[in-house]
């Protein structure tokens, strides 16, 4: 489908509000450039559009809106997603887009960011620069937006006694906190993130304010995900003070970023391509229950769902892996096996259904041996993986080796 065929919508939890726009125009404007901050003001307005008349439009209609260019319109896309102020998500089956708005920064988490204030800096000067800084100083002696939640009390606190049982039943107080979020609020799974520092006996606490500014720093490079953070926390942690050290989870950051990503050099063939779309037309645990014809257990299907939410795959990304882990040991699901592999999948940032089978077929049709043993004639990747069936088997052990590879 071409490009500008494809059909957008646009969602947004959260208000935008005149203080937004001044921080969009100040802080925003100057590295991502008019151009870009008139996309987001544009897709704003797409929102309140397309919620009061429930529509979708072709993505030719934002170039028509901002009178722009195909690859204008992608180059500022990119910029948004890099300022953290849109989410985009693609449908694999439509190619249609949805774009999540996201809010500024508050002024003092936008400064406090290393790479967002090193670029304004950049962009604006030392004078222009301490310029804006003292208008948000100015600002922020008006401006409550921060600091205060609201706890106006609601109808049904006050009178409760004049509401009648099937309305309290019906309807719940709300307190709306209008507190700003910043990027690890939007960014990070909390539940997911604590969990895996607990596995890794990482004792961070997520409430630490230099915690949370190291995170974020993080963050303002590349949407990190959760898996990603506590690899790079678990390198620069001290296990005796109990402390990230700061200049290495920097230095670790850097690496990532340095880190070229992995060229997958073949090609999906057709029938390939038709399972890619198999896998991504079933739940997992659908697949699984067609694999093995049985559903998966409760504990199968809690570790299952581990592997999936702790590393960001999809469930087509996912139904790969246990397609691959039964082939590769007859005929049996090993949750281990598939986060060895998840493991890999995350260093290497291979993410989608198409990428993941293509880096198994490489993997598995490579003459290089993963384990340097006494001299053999056999590979420890045999495999018949450049097609559908596969028949051989890869211990954890082999696993564990994959990333001398690459």
């Amino acid at each position: 489908m071409n490009f500008l065929d494809a059909k957008y919508n646009v969602v947004c939890n959260e208000h935008i509000s005149e203080f937004d726009t001044s921080i969009l125009i100040k802080l925003y404007q100057p590295i991502a450039g008019s151009s870009a901050i008139g996309l987001y003001l544009t897709l704003v307005d797409e929102y309140k559009f397309m919620k009061k008349y429930g529509v979708s439009f072709q993505l030719g209609r934002l170039i028509a809106l901002t009178s722009g260019t195909e690859k204008q319109l992608d180059k500022n896309l990119k910029k948004l997603e890099a300022l953290k102020l849109i989410k985009t998500s693609i449908s694999r089956k439509t190619q249609n887009r949805k774009f999540q708005i996201l809010t500024p920064l508050s002024p003092q988490d936008f400064l406090n960011n290393e790479w967002f204030n090193c670029a304004l800096i950049k962009k604006l000067g030392e004078e222009n620069y301490e310029a804006v800084k003292f208008t948000f100083i100015e600002t922020s002696l008006h401006n409550d937006l921060d600091e205060f939640e609201e706890i106006t009390s609601n109808f049904a606190e006050v009178f409760e006694e004049d509401i009648s049982d099937d309305l309290k039943t019906a309807y719940t107080s709300v307190i709306i906190s209008r507190k700003r979020k910043n990027l690890m609020d939007k960014f990070v799974d909390k539940k997911t993130l604590t969990s895996l520092l607990n596995k890794r006996n990482l004792q961070i606490s997520l409430e630490d304010p230099q915690t949370i500014s190291l995170i974020e720093t993080a963050l303002g490079a590349k949407t990190f995900t959760e898996i990603e953070l506590v690899l790079i926390i678990e390198k620069s942690y001290n296990f005796a003070t109990k402390v990230i050290n700061e200049n290495i989870f920097k230095s670790e950051i850097a690496k990532e970023l340095a880190k070229p990503k992995v060229k997958l050099k073949t090609k999906l063939s057709k029938n390939e391509l038709i399972k890619v779309e198999e896998f991504e037309n079933f739940t997992f645990e659908e697949y699984y229950e067609q694999l093995l014809e049985e559903k998966p257990g409760p504990i199968m299907t809690q570790s299952l769902k581990e592997v999936k939410d702790q590393n960001k795959l999809t469930d087509g990304a996912l139904n790969c892996l246990i397609d691959y882990s039964f082939y590769k040991n007859k005929g049996k699901i090993i949750t281990n096996y598939l986060q060895k592999i998840a493991d890999t999948l995350v260093e290497n940032a291979i993410h989608s259904t198409e990428e993941i089978m293509l880096f198994l077929k490489e993997i598995t049709n490579s003459k290089k041996p993963l384990i340097k043993e006494e001299k053999t004639n056999k590979d420890l990747f045999v495999s018949k993986y450049e097609s559908i069936d596969l028949t051989t088997t890869t211990t954890l052990e082999e696993l564990d080796n994959l990333e001398k590879l690459l």
